[in-house]
């Protein structure tokens, strides 16, 4: 009935569960620092996926450079402070929140690590919900 689709994606993604309350903020320089809060969806070796509310959300384009701000404690507390830049966004009107797909810029080696050990250990134990 359906077809089946292929994910091309050059890195393994976990998602993150309503339940785990995977939060933070994005401050964007050319809207004044301004802090937005975001919901992370997603992690993977190359990028981070988040939501952000309609309501709150500016006009945040693609290819656009945003710093993460992600407080203690928590799992990704230690992607403080990590710039990323907008490489997708879905914006339906139908939607109470625009999703982001971001790539990680200039992530140092110890995040990267910590981003492998991370998607490894929830791929292995299989919590990796969608």
């Amino acid at each position: 009935m359906g077809q089946k689709t292929v994910d091309l994606r050059r890195c393994k993604r976990i998602f993150f569960t309503e339940a785990e309350k995977m939060e933070g903020t994005a401050m964007v320089a050319e809207m004044a620092n301004q802090t937005i809060p975001v919901k992370f969806l997603n992690l993977c070796e190359g990028g981070i996926g988040f939501q952000v509310d309609r309501n709150v959300y500016q006009e945040i384009s693609w290819d656009q450079v945003i710093l993460l701000k992600v407080q203690e404690p928590g799992l990704l507390a230690f992607l403080d402070d990590i710039k990323v830049e907008v490489k997708y966004i879905l914006d339906y009107d139908i939607t109470q929140q625009v999703t982001f797909g971001c790539q990680f810029v200039d992530l140092p080696q110890t995040a990267f690590m910590k981003i492998k050990e991370i998607v490894a250990a929830r791929l292995e134990k299989k919590e990796n919900f969608f």
